[in-house]
């Protein structure tokens, strides 16, 4: 037999080894392709950023609100503490203040005359005026702390700042009337002095047959008595009148309205001419319908704007002119746009100023 060659060798070597080389270059690619790959790990997703929710708007301040505020300012003041937060935090807010007049209690002729009015049952006219008060920068402020550029201040007192009642009060009923005698009464006591006369003058003329028995007797003496009694009875008597007075006595005089609150406006040389008015009254004369009579409740100004919110130590200026022994007086710092006159039963507008700002 013959023996392979040396080249024949090296040959079938390398054949050799090229097939193991292509058989397992293969099998990897086979297994490397069968092989499942692993899944990635799932990523936790952040949750969703919701947007803050809007804050809710709040109403305008009422007449029991704005009182709250301005008893607060007023405690801070006497005490000499800081503006109270809530006094702050009210600047640039809206109100709605209410003051009620023509009330049942008051006639036509209150003392506090910044509100009146008048009815003429002939021309059916409803008249009514109300007057914006004045002050001057001084009168709230010391020359070194005023507001800049501020020529005058206009408002109005809050009336009875003492009652957050945004309408009149009830009326009360009348007292009844003292009793008095009766005829009757009268009748009764004439008569019964008539009898006691009769009765006497009886017993005088039975005493009087025993004269002759004895001037002396006793009984003679008590039937004069009783006689003299029963005439005094009816003798009409005059009543001791007291000394007369040197003078009439003097009525005590009406209190005048507390006037512990104000609110008003701030103005300067530039305001509009309807704020500044030239102190010229809010006035109206109004058609009324037949029969028309004063609402039970009265009437009542309403007032409505803004608080001031430019004014670093709070929109509520609190003095005591006469030391702290004195009830401090408050100015509500604001921007009155509209004052209307309306029935408190109803809400209907009886006439309407746009006052502006």
């Amino acid at each position: 037999m013959d023996e392979p060659s040396e080249r024949n060798s090296r040959l079938a070597l390398a054949g050799g080894l090229a097939v193991a080389l292509v058989v397992g270059g293969a099998g990897i690619l086979i297994g490397r392709a069968t092989v499942k790959q692993a899944e990635p790990a799932a990523q936790e997703q952040p949750a969703p950023t919701l947007p803050p929710p809007e804050p809710t708007p709040a109403g305008p301040l009422g007449r029991a609100e704005l009182l709250t505020l301005a008893a607060s300012a007023a405690d801070a003041a006497s005490a000499g503490s800081a503006v109270p937060d809530a006094v702050i935090a009210s600047a640039g807010r809206r109100f709605v203040l209410y003051l009620p007049f023509g009330c049942k209690q008051d006639g036509q002729t209150h003392p506090d005359a910044t509100i009146s009015w008048s009815y003429d049952d002939q021309r059916r006219v409803l008249k009514l005026r109300t007057t914006l008060s004045r002050w001057l920068p001084a009168d709230w402020w010391p020359a070194t702390s005023a507001p800049a550029d501020t020529v005058a201040i206009s408002g109005l007192w809050v009336g009875h700042p003492w009652s957050t009642a945004e309408r009149c009060p009830p009326v009360t009923a009348a007292s009844p009337p003292e009793e008095t005698a009766t005829p009757e009464s009268a009748t009764g006591t004439a008569a019964g002095a008539a009898t006691d006369i009769a009765s006497a003058t009886s017993s005088t003329s039975a005493a009087t047959a025993e004269k002759d028995r004895s001037t002396k007797s006793p009984a003679i003496a008590a039937t004069t008595n009783r006689l003299k009694a029963a005439i005094a009875k009816v003798t009409p008597q005059t009543p001791e009148l007291p000394p007369e007075p040197s003078a009439a006595p003097t009525p005590p005089p009406l209190l005048a309205p507390e006037r512990t609150l104000a609110i008003g406006q701030l103005l300067t040389a530039t305001s509009p001419r309807s704020l500044l008015r030239d102190g010229k009254p809010l006035e109206a004369d109004i058609r009324m319908p037949s029969g028309f009579a004063m609402p039970a409740s009265g009437l009542r100004l309403r007032l409505a704007g803004r608080i001031d919110p430019q004014r670093s130590d709070g929109p509520i200026r609190c003095i005591q002119p006469e030391g702290w022994r004195q009830r401090p007086i408050c100015l509500i710092i604001a921007t009155i746009e509209e004052a209307v006159i309306e029935n408190p039963d109803t809400g209907a507008r009886l006439i309407s100023w746009p006052i502006g700002g």
